[in-house]
């Protein structure tokens, strides 16, 4: 487990595939080198509850990714930079953790979050009112809209949305706002 993790935080698994044989591996071993005794059989089957939770995390994985993922495995993997271009842009020794360590959640580290409930919940509150006065003006602009020409509006966002890379949600809340506003979009 400890290799498969460090492959992980490595980028060795380009694909699912790759993984979900390591995670095979571990099954077969394990009904390999474990007896047919009460312990053995225990090994097992928790060799098997973990190669069914990872096929069940694995199949709600979104399938775009996954087909980018295999187009990317199919045309050789990653790229590889040059050694002239890699000492220019990045660091000469890569930054990883070699070390065996055991990966904790901050939950089980005993970690309080650090949240001020009253600055999350205004800032909710603020996103929320913005979020309801654009989708508001949206509905209200697009009332009557047949379905083509809600297809056509929806890709002159999108395409307006690609063009300005926005990076959070307000400013996603802003941008459709302006859109809204602007009478040639619709």
């Amino acid at each position: 487990m400890v290799t498969m993790l460090q492959r992980v935080d490595n980028g060795w698994y380009i694909t699912r595939s790759t993984f979900l044989q390591d995670i095979d591996l571990i099954v077969s071993i394990a009904k390999v080198y474990n007896g047919e005794d009460y312990n053995g059989a225990q090994i097992v089957s928790r060799a098997c509850q973990l190669r069914d939770v990872v096929h069940g995390m694995i199949s709600q994985m979104d399938p775009a990714i996954v087909a980018y993922c295999d187009k990317i495995a199919a045309q050789g993997g990653p790229v590889h930079l040059s050694n002239e271009l890699r000492g220019s842009t990045f660091p000469a020794t890569p930054v990883v953790q070699l070390g065996t360590t055991t990966r904790l959640s901050a939950r089980l580290r005993n970690v309080k979050p650090k949240v001020s409930v009253n600055q999350s919940y205004e800032a909710l509150k603020h996103t929320k009112k913005s979020s309801d006065v654009a989708h508001g003006a949206f509905v209200e602009r697009s009332d009557g809209y047949s379905i083509p020409q809600l297809e056509r509006l929806y890709s002159r966002m999108m395409k307006r949305v690609s063009q300005t890379k926005l990076d959070c949600k307000t400013s996603a809340l802003s941008f459709l706002l302006n859109f809204v506003e602007d009478d040639p979009n619709f």
